[in-house]
Order: C-alpha cells, then structure tokens, then sequence
C-alpha cells in the first residue's frame, strides 16, 4: 500500500468519525429527541432541555380551577363572574377541597382586599415561600 492510499484511508476514517459524533451532539441546553430530514441529510432532532415546562404547562390548562368566595364556598368555574366585581380567588379543584373553609375564606379575602392582578396565595393555599 502506498503512501497516498493509506492517507485517503486515514482521512476518511477520520471524517466518519466526526460527523457520526456531530450527528449525535447538539447544542449546550438542548437534546438530541429522534432524527429529522433537512435537505437531503439526516440531522438530529435538538429540542430544548426544559420540556418538563411544557408538561406542567399542559397540566395547569388541564386542571378544573374554580372560585373561592370570601366566606369560604366554592362558587363554580374560575373565569365566570360577573363584571364589575372584586376578582375572587381561583384554585384547582384539588387544591380547593384539601383547604379547610376558614382557609379558603383567608385566601380569598386576601385576593379581593388587593387591587392587584398576581397576589400569591396564603401560607395554607400554598403561597410562595420567601
């Protein structure tokens, strides 16, 4: 064998090796979910890592919210008063039935006393920790 031949060998080898190690790599934050077909090649599928956003996203929209009146009630779906009065407290349907009255009544007073459009929910209902 000679010289030429065993360098065009080597070279060969050596692009092979890259590209089956490019086809398999994406970028820092993403990863690699199947094969896709992009011109003529075959490419990876690079999705971002934080999918589980998406899941927890679907989750929310799947969930039965409702509203919480002041005096403690469930009051039916959340998005269904009336307008012109002060925005009630909305919770899943879950997370409503494991609170006692007292602490649905809490929660929901603390809403409707704010004029604000976010206020994070009592320690009982699950607010935010600090």
């Amino acid at each position: 064998m000679k010289k030429f031949q065993l360098r065009n060998i080597i070279r060969e080898i050596i692009i092979e090796t890259i590209s089956e190690e490019t086809i398999n790599e994406c970028w820092k934050g993403y990863v690699k979910k199947g094969m896709k077909k992009k011109g003529n090649k075959m490419v990876p599928n690079c999705v971002p890592k934080n999918e589980d956003v998406d899941e927890n996203l679907n989750q929310w929209f799947k969930d039965d919210w409702v509203r919480v009146d002041t005096s403690g009630n469930i009051a039916g779906k959340c998005g269904t008063m009336k307008k012109g009065k002060k925005t009630q407290r909305c919770l899943p349907r879950k997370k409503a039935n494991s609170l006692s009255k007292k602490q649905r009544a809490s929660t929901s007073k603390k809403k409707t006393k704010s004029s604000k459009q976010y206020v994070s929910n009592t320690k009982a209902a699950g607010g935010r920790k600090k």
